[in-house]
């Protein structure tokens, strides 16, 4: 592929999607970092992470700042780590109060495994260890 002189150097090509850190999932609030997502104001469909139009009817949908508590809809442990996380550590989703299904790491603290339909309650803190170190949010349960 030849390069006119008007192209783009490689260091200066980006595409939709590819620098997905940039994207605001937390956020300082009142009382500390939040959880972000978007809500359409036509009508009302709510988005994690969040989206800029609305997928239903393409309108430009506002930032809101999503619940700290959740019920989990579904977990699996993770025995082999990726570099950055320490083995074993559970994933899965937990459904808002908002109508959104988020995809998050699981502290379990109760006995035996995570249990379809417990309460769960959001944490911010380290996920992933560095270089950099990466903050995002993990669900801690049983509340």
């Amino acid at each position: 592929m030849t390069q006119g002189k008007d192209a783009a150097t490689p260091s200066e090509t980006r595409f939709p999607g590819q620098h997905a850190l940039e994207q605001q999932i937390l956020r300082a609030g009142e009382g500390g970092l939040e959880l972000v997502g978007s809500r359409c104001p036509q009508c009302e469909a709510a988005y994690y992470p969040p989206r800029r139009l609305c997928a239903k009817d393409l309108t430009e949908c506002e930032s809101i700042a999503l619940s700290t508590r959740g019920t989990l809809y579904e977990a699996t442990q993770i025995r082999i780590a990726p570099v950055g996380f320490e083995a074993p550590f559970w994933l899965g989703y937990v459904d808002l109060p908002e109508n959104v299904r988020v995809f998050v790491q699981i502290r379990w603290n109760g006995d035996g495994e995570p249990r379809h339909g417990a309460a769960v309650d959001l944490l911010l803190e380290t996920v992933r260890t560095g270089p950099p170190d990466v903050v995002g949010p993990i669900f801690t349960g049983p509340v």
